[in-house]
């Protein structure tokens, strides 16, 4: 009898700390919920119906029913919460990697025209012949002619292995070319156009914070420590941002050790604040940072981080203003999502949510003057300006928030 009062205790005991755990474990709080179990009978009942009447019964399975649903659902929270099915939450985490299945160009649309701004190093549309500046005009044989840019992207890429046919338009030649490429994965850099502006002043462009972008930003500084940098212009315009600890790494290359980057507030109502930690490579010198109304995210850390030190000017346009941060949760059948879970200050206290990070010598630009300007960097090495108003169908203008820093740098170097 004892020994039956022993187990049953035992079991009791067992299921009310199993209980308590799933109580206050806050992904299990749902099920013991009476509104959530309401709802995910109402959410059924109504797919069922749905299905059971629409006129076209082929029209939806169950399954893109609830990733519709889902995604819709997960939008309504704010425009940075998002549920991927399995394929596009591949895609989603290639993004986030720098990493997709393409041929290894970077496209604009210029003048009604789609234009090949850039070509990678070592990609297959590299290996094929293809140059900044060509205007692609046909894709599959299909002409693009008043097709949006996404459109277009979207039927250069497809899976790898497979081969994509560009009819092409070159400077220079009366024909067009028929040019075709093998689709494989290709891996972006997220620092480039690493130089020399001035024989003291370096450069270099963020285009995202990957989670490669901290030893990528390592070689870049090294590189231009070695041509003689004694300040630096960091260029962040259009750069929409990227992962967290990514912008903490990048900060540590900039800002004494221990440096608060940014306060987050989760929803508890707890505070944690991210900080700089030690670097090999670090650089103490003067600091110009640019950016625009498409800077966001980690860009926007790193931008106002560097002000609120004191260790950076800032030019340009206020920021994008996204002073949240999302967490990425992937489930065993491939899918997944990402949610916004934190708000965050910076360093100053300031909360840039909707009103972005304030420059400290603000600059007004026209829409686009920022890749405008990458384009004319990177074709003005090989063409006139007469050759390059001719093919993109706008004259050469100067950088007006490059040459500020520039400026502005050369200023207090004199005094």
């Amino acid at each position: 009898m004892l020994k039956r009062y022993g187990r049953t205790l035992i079991l009791v005991t067992i299921v009310a700390l199993l209980a308590a755990r799933l109580v206050t474990d806050r992904d299990a709080r749902s099920f013991f919920s009476l509104d959530y179990w309401q709802n995910v009978a109402r959410y059924a009942q109504v797919m069922r119906l749905a299905h059971a009447v629409h006129v076209d019964p082929d029209g939806h399975s169950f399954t893109a029913f609830t990733d519709a649903a889902l995604q819709a659902g997960l939008r309504s929270l704010d425009q940075y919460s998002e549920y991927f099915n399995a394929q596009d939450f591949v895609t989603f985490e290639q993004s986030s990697r720098r990493q997709y299945v393409g041929i290894g160009i970077q496209v604009q649309l210029i003048s009604e025209r789609i234009f090949v701004t850039n070509v990678f190093a070592n990609g297959p549309a590299e290996a094929e012949g293809l140059l900044p500046g060509d205007a692609i005009i046909a894709v599959g044989g299909a002409a693009v002619e008043g097709l949006d840019l996404q459109t277009v992207v979207g039927k250069i890429r497809g899976p790898e292995g497979t081969q994509v046919e560009l009819t092409i338009e070159r400077l220079g030649l009366e024909e067009a070319m028929l040019v075709s490429i093998n689709r494989t994965s290709i891996t972006l850099r997220s620092v480039d156009e690493v130089r020399m502006k001035m024989p003291t002043i370096g450069y270099l462009r963020i285009s995202q914070f990957t989670a490669a972008v901290a030893s990528e930003l390592d070689y870049a500084l090294v590189e231009l420590l070695e041509m003689g940098m004694e300040s630096l212009i960091i260029d962040l315009r259009d750069n929409p941002g990227g992962v967290l600890e990514a912008s903490i790494a990048v900060a540590s290359r900039f800002l004494q050790p221990n440096s608060v980057v940014l306060s987050v507030e989760e929803r508890s109502g707890r505070n944690q604040d991210y900080r700089t930690h030690s670097s090999e490579i670090r650089f103490d010198g003067p600091i110009a940072v640019l950016v625009n109304r498409n800077s966001a995210s980690a860009a926007e850390i790193i931008a106002g981080a560097l002000r609120d030190h004191s260790r950076a000017k800032v030019f340009g346009e206020a920021t994008f203003g996204k002073a949240s941060v999302q967490g990425v949760f992937s489930f065993r059948r491939g899918d997944g999502l990402r949610v916004t879970t934190a708000r965050y200050r910076l360093p100053g206290g300031e909360l840039i949510n909707g009103t972005g990070v304030e420059p400290t010598h603000p600059l007004v630009t026209e829409p686009g003057a920022a890749a405008a300007a990458f384009l004319q960097t990177t074709h003005l090495r090989f063409m006139d300006a007469e050759s390059f108003e001719a093919h993109f169908g706008f004259s050469p203008q100067s950088d007006a928030v490059l040459d500020a820093a520039l400026e502005e740098i050369l200023r207090r170097y004199k005094n």
